[in-house]
């Protein structure tokens, strides 16, 4: 038996009396054969469809391969028996189509009064499954904050999923909602791939719609996703999201502390959903900033082992009392070290500020932190009226090359070595980012790359220790 693909090979009958000169409607390809094929393709996401399935005749086919509107192909389908081990019965030939952005750029009038909405005829106009779709940050407002969505920061992209089961509310299931960028007003953007849109419900697609970005020849889908989610491979460590370098910055410090002194400096829960908000603004507003703000309060301030750090540093009172940053503290405090109930209640950044004062960078540390707790306090006691200024975005970037800096020097300085930290399992990983030659390039995860050069890590007031 002749198949398919064969008979368009060999030109067998299946072009015979048609005028390739003439319109497809000339020729009689019916507009319900053009739109059976298009809804076909939207049906499948934008992946190749089956032409077992269709109600269309080879002579109509035909035509679509002859006008460069389809790839066609023929694969052998492997058939198993039901219950029973793996093994072939037969391999069963079916053809399969690809449709081409040629047949929308030529009946794209038919498409548009064909009930096609706008995310199907963008799949139809780009023919490829995996195009990145981009979207305004704005539609973080819309998931991030409404407690019927749970979302779960990766890296470089989020999921998104219902969280309750009320058949009543319309379910937004995204599962990779990535980071992109603008690289002409370099700042970030959403995208989402075309076929992880299709598979949205009409009135969820309808959602997204508003904020859908038209004119995307500036945008770009952060390389990471493609990495992970086209490539199928792992993320290179040198590749890894500021937000996730700092966090296992703080697993590297609390194993050193542990080693040394037998407690865990933080006390921080991975498994916090607040750790979700340790994440890239998207839309910068004071209300997203003050979210950030809290999260890194609470994981660099709220969550120091008060206890532990307590007790060591009051066994060790007469030798860190005696160190400059001490005396300072003492200026302020000058009976904090008579009575053990006194010292008790000192807080966690004053303990910090005890902790390291040894470390040349100690300034550096206390001045950020301060910072961080005083932007903390004020939106803790005061009200404020939301805003949009894109200078949050710049703010949370200097930040994240803080937080970064602060860890590096504590590290350096409670392991000079490496000879605690060389038995580690994370001994790559801080080499790859924390070392002598570790630094953090201006793609990993940063709102506005284009501010840097090609390493984030300089800041004027730091000290990188040798």
């Amino acid at each position: 038996m002749v198949s398919f693909c064969e008979k368009i090979e060999n030109h067998i009958y299946l072009l015979d009396g048609l005028d390739l000169n003439k319109t497809s409607m000339e020729n009689e390809i019916s507009k319900e054969s053009i739109i059976t094929v298009a809804k076909a393709f939207v049906k499948s996401k934008g992946y190749s469809i089956n032409l077992n399935n269709l109600n269309i005749n080879e002579k109509e086919l035909s035509y679509f391969v002859e006008k460069n509107y389809v790839d066609i192909k023929e694969e052998y389908t492997e058939v198993l028996k039901p219950g029973m081990p793996p093994k072939i019965i037969q391999n069963v030939k079916c053809t399969f189509v690809g449709l081409k952005s040629k047949l929308y750029e030529d009946f794209h009038e038919v498409f548009d009064n064909a009930g096609f909405d706008w995310s199907e005829k963008l799949l139809l106009e780009c023919s490829f499954p995996l195009k990145s779709v981009f979207f305004d940050p704005r539609l973080i407002q819309l998931i991030r904050y409404d407690p019927k969505y749970l979302v779960n920061w990766i890296g470089y992209r989020m999921g998104v999923y219902p969280s309750d089961d009320d058949g009543g509310s319309i379910k937004l299931y995204i599962k990779n909602l990535c980071m992109g960028y603008d690289t002409e007003k370099d700042e970030p953007v959403l995208s989402i791939f075309i076929d992880e849109i299709l598979s949205l419900d009409p009135i969820e697609r309808g959602l997204l719609r508003p904020y859908y970005i038209a004119v995307d020849s500036n945008c770009k889908i952060a390389n990471q996703n493609i990495t992970n989610l086209i490539d199928g491979e792992l993320i290179p460590s040198d590749d890894l999201d500021i937000y996730q370098v700092i966090l296992e910055g703080i697993k590297i410090f609390n194993y050193i502390i542990d080693k040394k002194y037998n407690f865990e400096f933080f006390n921080v829960d991975y498994d916090d959903r607040g750790i979700s908000f340790f994440s890239p603004l998207f839309y910068p507003t004071k209300g997203n900033w003050a979210t950030f703000i809290i999260s890194t309060a609470v994981i660099f301030i709220d969550k120091i082992n008060v206890k532990q750090l307590n007790k060591y540093i009051w066994e060790n009172r007469d030798h860190i009392k005696n160190t400059e940053t001490a005396k300072e503290f003492l200026k302020r405090n000058k009976e904090i070290f008579n009575k053990k109930t006194d010292f008790d209640n000192i807080r966690s950044r004053s303990l910090l500020e005890l902790f390291i004062c040894n470390n040349p960078n100690c300034k550096f540390i206390n001045e950020s932190l301060k910072d961080i707790w005083n932007e903390r306090s004020n939106f803790s006691h005061t009200y404020y009226e939301d805003e949009y200024n894109i200078i949050y975005h710049e703010e949370q970037d200097i930040i994240l090359i803080k937080l970064y800096l602060i860890l590096k020097s504590m590290i350096d300085f409670e392991d000079p070595k490496k000879i605690i930290l060389y038995e580690n399992k994370n001994y790559n990983f801080f080499k790859s980012h924390y070392g002598m030659n570790g630094e953090i390039s201006n793609n990993c995860g940063f709102n506005r790359p284009g501010c840097f050069h090609k390493y984030a890590t300089e800041h004027k007031d730091f000290i990188f220790l040798k």
